[in-house]
């Protein structure tokens, strides 16, 4: 909040000064030039008494406050003196102490008259420090409490009245129970309930707004379908490839996709269990959050990803290491050539496969549980509490303990089970592992500095980092060289052909570098940014899940092979030709001759519809044949930049 105030008075006699805080000296400075503070008397109600010739003076800041952040007699002052924005006065007309108020308290009472100049009353004060006085709250079953105990998130009044008008409070619906109203809606399980989270202002699924749940349907749905037509495709040729290097690239590109395809059945299954949990989801969001299934999506999504990530990183290794060598004859497939493929392969789903379930290996849960879910019975552990609240937990119980960071999550578990007679059972607890950090059971990538798994985190994304340089660099090398070549080649005669070539391979170089870019690069500064408190991201897990990341998996089947991009090319040059005879009737009712070439008006469609069909044939083209056709080691079975 922009300003707060203490939880904490200065109290002398009468005099209570409240503490007014700014972040930032600017702030503070430009209060002391315009007098930031204001005296004022405070009683309630505003009678003259009989006997009482002196009133709390009050000190606050001459600005109004966010009273949300403040409790006990600090919201009572500021809401009753008219300083806070949004908060109403708990101390009502009907609330004004009479003589027969407070029955069986304050024996010490003195009856006295109030409002003598009006409509007088018989009240009574109270004597403290050699002075009168009568600040008491008159709760609705006539019991008195201090004015310290109202709106404090305590039914001290024991009917509820006390905290009733506070609107700085949110009371839990099943249990009664009080928390701070900044509390509601934090992504924080506080009620028993969870009435402060599944409420109607703040229930929370899975997947929030229509679009990001039609971007995950869309996007796992193309990526599922793209994906398995590169596959086949890929797997059928693989037997016609002549040589290992031809048989390298063919599994590489299917490794791609078959990492991108996991992606895919990723967001299609997130995207189901979304929709049949639907506004349900917060209710049960425990059971999910530390299900099997959650953890499965999780690392499906992870080996996906890195799969996709390695191979890519491989291929260009590969292309680059074909354009080096373009003059040296590729030799015919081997077992020693098939057995290198093998351990590459293998070496490549092993990795991504260590990366994605390490986090789950029971040995290491001190580094990857997150937290622990209790039996809802179990109340005095809420929602899902971390070591941090098991440790004040188990230190209230047992007393100070001597290097509590140091605890693992067994035994703080042995721990809290002594903490309960044998009445209880087995306490039921599930761990909230390294996937269950958000409903879309993403890797956890946002850590901050105090996170176990800090580490881990950051070192794969140092790894993924450093795969996509490699990636950019090898293709920008690629580039220079495959110029260099073709001029070389052509000898400045302007070879159409080989110069539209270049420009081609150009062009999905071009992409191939920023939808990589765009994809990690961003990611990778929010992650900082995020690790180092400077914003909060935990919120955008999904908006990263389901729109940042996955999106190379749509993209890759275009960039990496040539068949969808061909097969989009062929029918759409096929529906253009289907509309030429109705070309021919528009213009000819527009008085122009169909056949007339040298008409600007049909040359110009023409040549719009050319561009059209060349273009999709181009953009994404990647055939050898095309792209390198002055090599020697064209293959008809690889589509690759560098071969």
């Amino acid at each position: 909040p922009a300003d707060i105030f203490s939880p904490a008075l200065i109290n002398q006699d009468q005099e209570k000064a409240l503490f007014h805080c700014l972040k930032g000296l600017e702030n503070i400075q430009h209060l002391s030039d315009s007098a930031p503070c204001l005296k004022k008397s405070f009683i309630f109600p505003k009678h003259t008494i009989l006997g009482i010739t002196t009133q709390t003076e009050l000190y606050f800041p001459n600005a109004k406050a966010n009273c949300d952040f403040t409790f006990g007699e600090i919201y009572l002052y500021l809401s009753c003196s008219g300083r806070c924005e949004n908060s109403t006065c708990p101390l009502t007309s009907d609330r004004k102490l009479q003589y027969d108020s407070c029955p069986g308290q304050y024996p010490n009472r003195v009856y006295t008259l109030a409002d003598i100049s009006h409509n007088e009353y018989l009240t009574f004060v109270t004597k403290s420090r050699n002075l009168y006085s009568n600040n008491y709250f008159l709760c609705d079953n006539k019991y008195c409490i201090d004015y310290n105990k109202v709106c404090n998130l305590v039914d001290d009044c024991g009917d509820q009245s006390d905290e009733a008008t506070c609107t700085n409070n949110f009371k839990c619906s099943s249990t009664n129970d009080f928390i701070a109203v900044t509390k509601q809606c934090d992504g924080v399980m506080d009620c028993i309930d969870f009435s402060d989270e599944c409420s109607g202002n703040c229930g929370d699924e899975i997947i929030n707004g229509h679009p990001l749940k039609a971007m995950a349907g869309t996007v796992g749905a193309l990526a599922i379908i793209l994906n398995i037509i590169i596959i086949m495709k890929n797997l059928f040729i693989i037997r016609k490839c002549t040589s290992t290097k031809a048989l390298l690239n063919t599994i590489l590109i299917a490794l791609i996709s078959a990492g991108d395809f996991l992606v895919g059945l990723y967001l299609l299954l997130i995207f189901a269990v979304d929709f049949s949990k639907g506004e349900n989801y917060c209710s049960s969001q425990a059971d999910w959050l530390t299900s099997p299934s959650c953890s499965t999506l999780g690392v499906t999504s992870t080996i996906g990803s890195q799969i996709s990530l390695f191979a890519m990183t491989v291929l260009s290794f590969t292309r680059l290491y074909g354009i080096k060598n373009i003059m040296r004859i590729p030799g015919p497939v081997t077992k020693k050539g098939i057995a290198k493929v093998t351990v590459l392969l293998f070496a490549i789903v092993s990795a991504a496969t260590i990366i994605a379930i390490v986090s789950l290996i029971p040995q290491l849960e001190d580094s990857f549980v997150n937290a622990m879910n209790y039996d809802p019975n179990i109340r005095l552990f809420i929602g899902f509490p971390n070591k941090e609240v098991h440790f004040n937990v188990i230190e209230q119980y047992y007393g100070r303990i001597r290097m509590k960071e140091t605890l693992s999550w067994s035994t703080i578990s042995q721990m809290v089970d002594d903490m309960f007679t044998g009445q209880y059972g087995n306490l039921q607890r599930k761990k909230v592992d390294f996937f269950g950090n958000d409903g879309v059971c993403l890797f956890k990538y946002f850590v901050k500095t105090d996170d176990p798994q800090q580490l881990f985190v950051w070192l794969i994304l140092s790894l993924n980092f450093i795969c996509f340089t490699m990636i950019t660099i090898s293709y920008i090398a690629i580039n220079l060289m495959s110029t260099k070549s073709s001029s070389q080649l052509t000898q400045g005669s302007g070879n159409k052909m080989i110069t539209d070539r270049n420009k081609t391979m150009q062009r999905k170089i071009s992409i191939i570098i920023a939808t990589d870019f765009l994809c990690w690069v961003p990611f990778v500064i929010i992650c900082s940014l995020h690790t180092f408190a400077v914003l909060d991201a935990t919120s955008w897990y999904a908006l990263f899940s389901i729109v940042i990341l996955p999106i190379n998996s749509v993209i890759n089947p275009l960039l990496y092979d040539g068949t969808i991009t061909n097969t989009i090319s062929k029918y759409y040059k096929t529906a253009i030709n289907r509309m030429q005879p109705h070309l021919t009737t528009i213009t000819s009712s527009l008085g122009f001759n169909a056949s007339d070439e040298e008409n600007p008006f049909i040359t110009r469609i023409k040549s719009r519809l050319h561009l059209s069909v060349s273009g999709i044939k181009s953009l994404f083209s990647t055939n050898v044949e095309e792209n390198t056709s002055h090599a020697f080691e064209i293959d008809n079975s690889n589509n690759s930049v560098g071969n």
